[in-house]
């Protein structure tokens, strides 16, 4: 995924979408970024989010993501929104190293 700029509309979608870092720091992570604006985002998030990523760079995010960010539904819908029908099963968690 291509590095994004920190541009007013961004910063203003990373402080809405990615609550729990600073929007300059969310924008750093633009995968996580993109994830969080298809799970939390509005309609308008989203719209703000598609005049800076393709739909080919969110089927990238998709092939790569990090579990435990989108639900079912969001999965799905982007899923077929970007091309990738059916969807692949969800990422999961592993504990593989030192689980008990």
């Amino acid at each position: 995924m291509k590095t994004l700029t920190k541009n007013d509309d961004l910063l203003a979608l990373a402080k809405r979408v990615v609550w729990f870092e600073t929007p300059k720091d969310a924008i750093d992570d633009p995968e996580q970024l993109v994830l969080h604006t298809l799970q939390f985002g509005t309609h308008e998030d989203v719209s703000v989010l598609m005049r800076h990523v393709s739909l080919n760079e969110i089927a990238e995010v998709l092939a790569n993501a990090r579990p435990g960010i989108l639900d079912e539904r969001s999965w799905s819908y982007w899923h077929v929104k970007t091309g990738t029908y059916p969807p692949p099963p969800m990422p999961e968690r592993s504990f593989e190293h030192g689980a008990r």
